[in-house]
C-alpha cells in the first residue's frame, strides 16, 4: 500500500530516453517522496527535485509500481 511521506524512486518521464541500456536508466533514476494518494482513483503524485534544482511532480497508477516507479526499502518511510 502507498502512503504519504513514502520514497519512491523512478526515471522522472522527461529523462526517459528509448535507446537508454539499464546502467543509463539507473544513472537517471531520482528519488522523491509521495505528496498524494488518491486512492479513489488508483493513482499518487511523487515530488522530487534533480540535482538540488526546483521541486517537481509527477503522478503515477498503482498499476505502475514496480515497472516504471518502485519503493524504496528500509522502514516504514524509506530513511
Amino acid at each position: 500500500m502507498i502512503d504519504i511521506g513514502q520514497k519512491m524512486r523512478f526515471v522522472p518521464y522527461w529523462y526517459k530516453g528509448e535507446n537508454d541500456s539499464p546502467d543509463r536508466t539507473r544513472e537517471k533514476q531520482v528519488i522523491g517522496k509521495v505528496i498524494y494518494v488518491g486512492r479513489a482513483h488508483k493513482k499518487f503524485t511523487v515530488k522530487y527535485s534533480c540535482g538540488g534544482g526546483p521541486q517537481m511532480k509527477e503522478t503515477f497508477k498503482f498499476s505502475q509500481i514496480e515497472k516504471d516507479i518502485f519503493i524504496v526499502r528500509g522502514d516504514r518511510y524509506g530513511s
